[in-house]
């Protein structure tokens, strides 16, 4: 293929009620708050599920930079809490893990050998649907301290919406080749906040009018008309952000007002530029904002300009 991944599946079992969100940096203070089974004690697993990474980034460097995050029934989140931060304390790893009754966001890094063994820790905690891991390579870990809460996934936007249905997810291959046909009525929305899209956005992504931060905006705020019948019916939604969870939220709500035809980037930038930065990374300008000390980073072969 023009890229290259590290892919290696378990094997499928029927999910029971978990939801996928692969990585991003925030997102919303509002718990499930279902009541389910209890987790499977941790053992580690012999395979992972996805690994995004950019193939032009140095690999012989000592650390990573590992993002994820998934919402998924957590029947004790504080013995979760426990349970993380005791591997992460004794791998000598760094980063923010929040974790409650809807599921966990993290963003960690260590050593790649520590980093390794985290993705097996989790994968063996969540066996039925494992997520979408996106990792760097980088000379230092990324982040001054450890913090393991249990805390909501990101405590900035009280939004209670039924993650049940979301938008369609689309592939970095098949975002790039609906991108590149114009034939059909479509808007494109970057979820995300002001000084993100300044360092790099989609050519042509629309930003919410009179907010700074996208715990601000609506679907009116896009230019979305909430009373258009035929637009709901007919307009392509799609929507981007960093990592992929505040598309999650996003496009649940745009379901829950009945614009139909709603699509998200699976994985957010971070996997599209991962995915295909040996093309150029079709279609973006400029670098990618990170939740980190790097700030920003290069998307694709030494980042599209």
């Amino acid at each position: 293929s023009m890229f290259s991944r590290r892919v290696a599946a378990l094997t499928p079992r029927p999910s029971r009620g978990l939801l996928l969100l692969s990585c991003c940096g925030l997102s919303f203070a509002h718990r499930l708050g279902q009541s389910v089974r209890r987790p499977h004690a941790p053992r580690l697993a012999a395979v992972f599920s996805t690994l995004s990474t950019n193939p032009s980034f140095d690999l012989s460097l000592p650390c990573r930079s590992l993002a994820f995050y998934l919402i998924g029934e957590v029947a004790a989140p504080d013995e979760a809490v426990r349970r993380h931060r005791k591997f992460l304390d004794e791998s000598s790893m760094v980063g923010r893990v929040y974790i409650c009754s809807s599921g966990v966001n993290a963003q960690v890094s260590g050593t790649t050998a520590a980093c390794s063994a985290y993705r097996r820790f989790v994968t063996a905690e969540f066996p039925d649907d494992p997520p979408l891991f996106k990792e760097d390579p980088v000379a230092e870990p990324t982040f001054p301290k450890l913090r393991v809460k249990h805390k909501a996934l990101v405590p900035a936007v009280d939004a209670a919406v039924d993650l049940a249905q979301r938008g369609e997810d689309l592939e970095p291959e098949a975002w790039a080749a609906m991108l590149a046909d114009p034939a059909k009525p479509r808007v494109m929305l970057d979820v995300r906040n002001q000084y993100e899209y300044d360092v790099g956005h989609f050519d042509g992504a629309v930003r919410p009018q009179g907010v700074a931060q996208f715990s601000e905006s609506d679907a009116a705020s896009f230019g979305l008309d909430p009373d258009n019948a035929t637009a709901k019916e007919e307009t392509e939604v799609m929507m981007y952000c960093t990592g992929g969870i505040r598309c999650e939220y996003f496009s649940a709500a745009l379901k829950a007002q009945g614009w139909k035809k709603v699509y998200k980037l699976k994985g957010g930038v971070q996997h599209y530029g991962n995915t295909l930065g040996s093309e150029g990374v079709p279609h973006w300008k400029g670098s990618l904002f990170v939740f980190d000390r790097r700030n920003t980073v290069p998307l694709g072969e030494g980042g599209a300009e």
